[in-house]
């Protein structure tokens, strides 16, 4: 049985990559209804982003289906992590608990258009871009693009006519959360791209964080707390700043010496468990290494 449903799912995702292959441009919103979705990225859609406008800037995100949700890994680096994934929280935790998936299903299908029909899913974001960054000058706000907001896709593989989209936009300001060092080679030929490295608990990632860290960077490190209050002072010798006031990681310049990006375990639908009576009931944070716990010993407070 398993063996048919395999087969089944992968000629169902054949037909889909087949049918986003063959769309063509036909004006904005008459594509985006062809595909099936609303649109390809928001500004300062999700709770994280939004902090970034409390700041004044707006924020570009894209929100894409993680790890191999869509039948394409977009996370290389993703197997300790995908269970604990904010890909599962927010809208989409609600969504899954009243059993409806229409936020995972669009995301699903922008992330095969991008594989599908990579030069339309280009042009539409452009669209958007051009769009948001018009919004941004009316409203005197700042202005970024997040393009891995559930994904760690190279920025270079955004690319349309031979330029990558850090090179179509390069009075952007992009950035990324990443657990592909490779990506650090970026930032150093594109002034416009920031990164934060993420760490997942690994033996081989532990170690480039704290290569990442030697060199004046800023590492992401999920703490088993569900208040900033609760956060630790310092993680392995390094001050831990609050990183979920904003999500825009290049302000994290301003908070000289703090180089540990803190964030608050956020809640999936993963750590739900049904119970007797038939509702879902938390079941805690999870034990995972990618999961720095309350009384690990590398914590200070």
């Amino acid at each position: 049985m398993k063996k048919i449903e395999d087969a089944i799912a992968y000629n169902l995702f054949q037909y889909e990559m087949n049918r986003l292959s063959k769309i063509t441009y036909k004006g904005y919103e008459k594509t985006l209804k062809e595909i099936g979705i609303a649109y390809i990225a928001y500004c300062n859609s999700s709770a994280k982003l939004t902090h970034n406008g409390k700041k004044h800037m707006l924020t570009y995100g894209l929100y894409l289906a993680s790890s191999d949700l869509s039948g394409v890994n977009v996370c290389p680096k993703s197997k300790i992590c995908r269970e604990s994934c904010l890909v599962g929280s927010g809208h989409a935790r609600v969504e899954g608990l009243a059993s409806k998936d229409n936020l995972i299903n669009s995301r699903i299908t922008k992330t095969r258009l991008f594989f599908a029909n990579k030069p339309l899913f280009m042009k539409l974001m452009c669209i958007e871009i051009d769009r948001a960054i018009r919004k941004a000058e009316r409203e005197g706000m700042g202005f970024s693009v997040r393009l891995n907001c559930t994904s760690d896709i190279s920025p270079l593989a955004f690319s349309l006519n031979g330029r990558n989209i850090l090179e179509i936009y390069p009075n952007v300001s992009f950035y990324d959360y990443t657990k592909v060092k490779n990506y650090w080679k970026i930032t150093e030929r594109y002034n416009n791209y920031y990164l934060t490295f993420s760490r997942d608990g690994s033996e081989e990632n532990d170690s480039e964080c704290m290569e990442w860290l030697s060199r004046g960077n800023n590492v992401a490190v999920v703490f088993g707390v569900r208040k900033a209050s609760e956060l630790p002072k310092k993680w392995r010798g390094y001050e831990v700043l609050v990183g979920d006031d904003y999500d825009y990681r290049v302000w994290d310049k301003l908070q000289v010496g703090k180089q540990i990006v803190g964030l608050v375990y956020k809640v999936t639908k993963n750590d739900y468990v049904k119970g007797e009576d038939g509702k879902f009931h938390f079941g805690g944070i999870p034990k995972s290494p990618f999961i720095i716990q309350a009384n690990d010993k590398d914590c200070e407070y």
